[in-house]
């Protein structure tokens, strides 16, 4: 085989950016289910780094820097852009 296809067998992510951004989404997810709601503090001592991450989109977004299809999927899960 191929060198790609060696490394993609061996579990090689080409697409960093959006490995992180699906795993930041699955841990709303689980946020969602426990808490009934997307408004992760940003000062959580519990998910800091998920709280960190949120306000991060909700700037991204105000400075019009987040892209659309970003927009629809965090707006799909009740993310509040302005808590």
């Amino acid at each position: 085989p191929s060198r790609i296809r060696r490394l993609e067998d061996l579990g090689f992510e080409w697409n960093k950016t959006q490995t992180a951004w699906t795993a930041k989404i699955a841990g709303l997810v689980r946020y969602k289910k426990a808490h009934s709601h997307c408004n992760v503090p940003a000062f959580s001592q519990e998910e800091a780094e998920l709280g960190r991450w949120c306000s991060t989109q909700r700037a991204l977004k105000k400075r019009g820097e987040l892209n659309s299809a970003r927009v629809s999927q965090l707006d799909s899960l009740g993310f509040e852009w302005d808590p």
